[in-house]
């Protein structure tokens, strides 16, 4: 049965090394997006709009007297044992124990999840053995269904396995997996300081009974989508500056065009929620993100990019662009890099600059385009986001050790543990200085392997439960080598500290939510619209379709067919529940 599912999920990790000590530009990661519409859909538990299975209900949860850093408690000082569980302390099993764990592969295979550093360090310093499983994103639900519908559960923890908000809610039903309150109560130091700091990612733990069934992954900076870098040297060499309207920028296109009429003046990737990304029509007003939903900033409620106004008008801008040879569509992030590199492009859209510049080539030809305006006044509202899934972390009611599980969650939302999912054990690519100042060993890097390669025989990173909060951010970090990436990162972050974050602000930010399984039963058949979108978003650009005479029709698809208007009443149901809860706890 369909449900309501995320549009959007963190496929994978570059490392790179970036600014230190601010949380709006560091932080050492750069997210690059899969879209489960369009061509890059691999199937899954996938609809349109954002979905964590979690019905948040409010839950406090109280501190435990005696807590130490590691997350265990202690009786008058004294180390206790409990299931084979020590209460404090580095060694979390007394007797070693094997915890057999399904994860999503987010490394391209490039971690042998069973040999890394990583797993090594937790067995000989935790006597906790991690056996892995992985699969691919196409496979999470299907081998999560699998396991649950199995006489035993042939897994102890699922790990990273996301997008599957709504394929858990059936099983906590059936008490397929472990209730983890009272856990998180005795070993939980690190939990409960991130529910503290952070509800909205306990709201969105938080399941329908108001019992918690999984943890998180919580990343709280300022992120921002899809930004337009431009070639500095076709500016020179055309006489123009930086454009800051969307006027001005088509008047520096046609200056790249008529001045290279054998090169490309701007690209995208043709790819669903690249092809012309959310943040390109926020000139036109509109504050979206990738799955296409956004706050009305005047109203706080949700609406549906794809059938407004605004949207129509800024698809009569790219096809503008497009009717006049100034905007192309590549197929993929290696395209647009063999592109820039030739230096046959003038301008590039994309959400990762490692993946369409060589760094050396970006440092030396690459800006950023600012925050862009229309002539009638409308800002770029490039939006923050909220990085939070619910589903990182959980225990099936296979696991004979559910205490030490919780044990070893709660280490990786220390810094150390954080640090570690992210890198590798301490003393690999990354360790403290003197000072506690994080030192990044970029020269133990091997030559002929690129950081990412180097971190990801260390670690599997991304699958692995983490806190990214204000006191990670709040790391100075120094680094062994300065490298071309280094500098490019660097660079990076400074242009979205002075360009993007000053003009980037908004009132309300568009959370994830969680869906009630009545929620569900609504928007069950309303099928992808994001994906019919996509379609429809290229032909009006392109001119296959006319944004005037088409117009009606297809929004009465959206209306009629993918029922668009109940899937927005059930966000704003959803939305209005999550403001009362977080109200409770801020």
């Amino acid at each position: 049965m369909k449900k309501i599912a995320a549009m959007i999920l963190c496929l994978a990790l570059v490392f790179t090394v970036t600014a230190c000590g601010n949380k709006d530009d560091d932080v050492s990661v750069i997210y690059e997006y899969e879209y489960q519409n369009g061509n890059n859909s691999e199937g899954g538990d996938a609809q349109g709009s954002n979905n964590q299975s979690g019905g948040g209900v409010q839950n406090n949860q109280s501190g435990a007297s005696g807590s130490t850093a590691n997350g265990g408690t202690t009786s008058g000082g004294k180390v206790t044992v409990t299931n084979n569980c020590y209460s404090s302390g580095t060694k979390i099993a007394k007797d070693k124990i094997t915890l057999k764990v399904l994860a999503r592969d987010y490394t391209g295979g490039l971690t042998n999840y069973n040999n890394c550093a990583l797993t090594k360090y937790i067995e000989s310093n935790m006597n906790i053995k991690l056996q892995f499983t992985t699969c691919s994103q196409s496979e999470v639900s299907t081998k999560l269904t699998l396991a649950y519908s199995s006489g035993t559960n042939p897994y102890d923890l699922y790990i990273g396995m996301a997008p599957a908000g709504s394929v858990h809610t059936p099983y906590i039903k059936q008490g397929k997996l472990k209730q983890l309150d009272s856990l998180i109560n005795t070993y939980g130091t690190n939990i409960k300081k991130l529910f503290a700091e952070f509800p909205e990612a306990q709201y969105l733990c938080t399941a329908e009974d108001g019992k918690i069934y999984m943890l998180p992954m919580v990343d709280d900076r300022d992120n921002y989508c899809d930004l337009i870098y431009i070639n500095k040297k076709w500016l020179a060499a055309v006489g123009k500056s930086l454009p800051t309207t969307t006027d001005a920028l088509k008047d520096v296109l046609e200056a790249f065009k008529k001045k290279y009429p054998s090169k490309t003046p701007f690209i995208t990737t043709s790819n669903a929620g690249e092809d012309v990304g959310p943040s390109l029509f926020g000139p036109f007003g509109i504050s979206t993100y990738h799955n296409w939903m956004y706050i009305d900033q005047s109203k706080d409620e949700i609406k549906y990019t794809c059938i407004s106004d605004d949207y129509r008008k800024g698809l009569r801008y790219y096809n503008s662009l497009y009717g006049a040879g100034l905007l192309q569509f590549t197929s993929s992030k290696e395209g647009e890099k063999k592109l820039t590199d030739s230096d046959s492009v003038g301008a590039v859209l994309t959400d990762d600059p490692t993946k369409s510049f060589s760094a050396d080539n970006f440092n030396s030809n690459w800006t950023m385009v600012p925050v862009l305006n229309t002539s009638s006044g409308g800002t770029w509202a490039n939006v923050k986001y909220e990085n939070t899934w619910a589903e990182w972390f959980l225990v099936t009611n296979s696991c004979k050790y559910p205490e030490c599980a919780v044990r070893l969650a709660d280490w990786f939302y220390s810094e150390e543990g954080t640090l570690s999912a992210l890198y590798g054990p301490k003393g690999t690519y990354w360790d403290y200085d003197g000072s506690k100042n994080v030192k990044l060993n970029t020269s133990k890097v091997p030559k002929g392997k690129s950081v990412t390669e180097y971190i990801y025989s260390l670690t599997p990173s991304y699958c692995l439960p983490r806190y990214l909060g204000s006191s990670y951010y709040s790391l100075k970090r120094t680094y062994t080598s300065t490298t071309a990436a280094v500098k490019m990162e660097n660079t990076v972050g400074d242009l979205k500290t002075k360009l993007i974050k000053p003009n980037a602000k908004q009132k309300y930010y568009f959370p994830h939510l969680a869906y009630t399984a009545a929620d569900n039963k609504q928007t069950e058949d309303v099928g992808n619209y994001n994906k019919y979108a996509y379609d429809m978003r290229k032909q009006f650009i392109t001119g296959t379709k006319s944004i005037d005479s088409d117009w009606d029709s297809y929004v009465s698809t959206m209306k009629g067919t993918y029922k668009i208007d109940t899937v927005v009443k059930v966000s704003n149901t959803a939305y209005k529940r999550y403001k009362a809860w977080l109200a409770t706890k801020k």
